[in-house]
């Protein structure tokens, strides 16, 4: 072979090697930029992404969700602030008024000040923040703007998350009148389970940040009087609410959506959710009494006198009615009076029924129509015979759907007022709406000498 077509053979190797060696150095390069340079200029695109221009305003209607840095202590790293703020996205993507978003610095857990001066300088409604090492993940949640100084403000907004956190039980009221003198308070209570840091953050971490945010707005929208978005809070509330160490609220979650299913007529489902809430929080009164109004008006009546009987024993306890609202004191005494008057107690039923059917109250029509007619009828049995006419007819007007009035109405037209065609009316009116057959049967023999066309 001549030296020409060495040196050709030789440098076509050499050429060949050198692109082979510039591959592989891409290839490695590609791999290293894969492995380790990537991830990280993913992971900030995806945190600037997700992170505030928290000068922009939050329009007063909006819900802001903080979530700050997690100081990290240890030699493992997660994305634990974003994780958070992507998995909030998702499940809360059914509220449009909620921005969750990343406050990109870290929050110390020991300076309640600095936490309000964030929520009142960006008007964030929630913040969460907290710190992990080798050893575990501590995360917080507040609901800033009733820590610090600045908590004493009275705007309608702060007033607003004062009252939530009241009753979600982050909020301490002070002994004076004021809402300004109280002390708000942070959550750090979570669960602790045999897990991996990982295995928490992407599992149970979320699930936890999702019960606190959605008890939060139920509350929050049922305080605005927003109904179908608090029903639909206190729904995803309930279905991740689990360990018992998580459940701060959830008596008043169930209780919220249980009035909710009250205003809507859903009797069975309130008398279960308020079931629920009674059996977390046995010493609240007003619970007690929704669920004994939701007995009452579905399929368990009885079952409402043992429920006004232990609010009236709760009350009794703390001393004044006034824990609870004037229309709670309102249906527990008409309640209250419709079971005593039905197990023949005619004294107590006679003073609950006074108290619960004062004309004041009747822009209340929970139980009203049933209080007057058992009111009427003991007053007839007390001879108070104009009074009960009156009390009567006022129960007929407010549901004229019930048979009782009209039987006691005829009754009076027919032995006070001795007016035969005006008892004809009524006892007619009865026959029509009363359903139970053998009732109907007797009321007609017993006035079969008026001759009424039936």
């Amino acid at each position: 072979m001549s030296n020409s077509r060495k040196k050709q053979k030789t440098s076509w190797l050499l050429h060949h090697i050198t692109l082979v060696a510039a591959v592989c150095t891409i290839m490695s390069s590609a791999a290293v930029f894969i492995q380790f340079i990537y991830p990280v200029l993913r992971e900030n695109y995806r945190r600037k992404a997700l992170e505030i221009t928290f000068q922009s305003a939050v329009g007063e209607d909006e819900v802001l969700i903080l979530v700050a840095e997690f100081e990290h202590l240890g030699s493992y790293r997660f994305s634990i602030t974003r994780r958070i703020v992507e998995s909030l996205q998702k499940d809360l993507r059914d509220f449009p008024d909620v921005r969750i978003y990343i406050y990109p610095k870290s929050v110390p857990s020991d300076d309640p000040e600095q936490v309000g001066q964030i929520g009142h300088q960006y008007r964030a409604s929630m913040l969460i923040w907290g710190s992990y090492d080798d050893a575990g993940i501590r995360p917080v949640f507040a609901i800033p703007r009733t820590l610090g100084p600045e908590s004493a403000a009275s705007d309608g907004r702060t007033a607003l998350e004062k009252k939530t956190a009241e009753i979600i039980g982050l909020y301490r009221k002070g002994s004076a009148e004021s809402d300004t003198a109280g002390e708000g308070l942070i959550f750090d209570d979570f669960p602790s389970e045999e897990a991996s840091v990982q295995d928490f953050v992407r599992g149970l971490l979320p699930r936890q940040i999702e019960y606190l945010t959605t008890l939060f707005l139920g509350v929050r929208y049922f305080g605005l009087g927003e109904f179908g978005a608090a029903a639909a809070a206190l729904d995803k509330c309930i279905g991740v609410s689990g360990p018992a160490s998580m459940n701060l609220g959830l008596p008043r979650a169930y209780g919220l959506r249980g009035r909710i299913r009250l205003m809507n007529g859903n009797w069975g489902g309130a008398a279960n959710d308020l079931t629920q809430s009674v059996r977390l929080d046995p010493q609240n009164a007003k619970t007690r009494i929704d669920l004994a109004y939701a007995r009452f008006m579905g399929t368990s009546p009885d079952s409402a006198a043992e429920d006004c009987e232990a609010a009236w024993e709760i009350l009794a306890r703390g001393g004044s009615p006034a824990a609870v609202d004037p229309g709670d004191s309102v249906i527990l005494n008409r309640l209250s009076g419709i079971a005593a008057a039905r197990q023949g107690k005619t004294e107590p039923a006679f003073s609950w029924l006074e108290r619960g059917c004062q004309e004041r109250f009747d822009r209340d029509k929970r139980a009203l129509a049933p209080a007057l007619a058992e009111l009427g009828i003991l007053m007839n049995g007390r001879r108070n015979f104009a009074e009960s006419e009156r009390v009567l007819r006022r129960s007929a007007a407010e549901d004229s759907t019930a048979a009782a009035p009209h039987y006691w109405l005829g009754m009076l037209a027919l032995e006070f007022r001795k007016d035969t065609l005006a008892a004809c009316v009524h006892f007619r009116k009865y026959s029509k709406i009363e359903e139970d057959t053998s009732a109907v049967s007797l009321m007609k023999e017993k006035v079969k000498g008026l001759n009424c066309p039936f």
